[in-house]
């Protein structure tokens, strides 16, 4: 067996399903909405797992990185202060 052959089939031993990858998107994605819900200058940057091409399976959580904005204070339900 060539490396690239051996490569190949240990990287599909450990990439996560496309159902956890959904899930794990789909998780993400809702963290992300709610974040926004309280301002929408709120930066969330995958890390981890979850980033783009670094998934490994299983997936059990999301990293995300989150930037706030650097003036005002949130308020839930309240816009932000310029």
């Amino acid at each position: 067996m060539k490396v690239d052959d051996a490569f190949d089939k240990f990287e599909k031993k450990i990439a996560p399903s496309a159902s956890q990858e959904r899930i794990a998107r789909g998780r993400g994605e809702r963290f992300t909405e709610m974040l926004n819900t309280i301002d929408e200058r709120i930066e969330v940057v995958p890390s981890g797992s979850w980033a783009p091409s670094t998934s490994l399976g299983p997936m059990r959580d999301v990293d995300p990185i989150i930037v706030f904005p650097r003036t005002g204070r949130a308020v839930p339900g309240r816009p932000m202060p310029p």
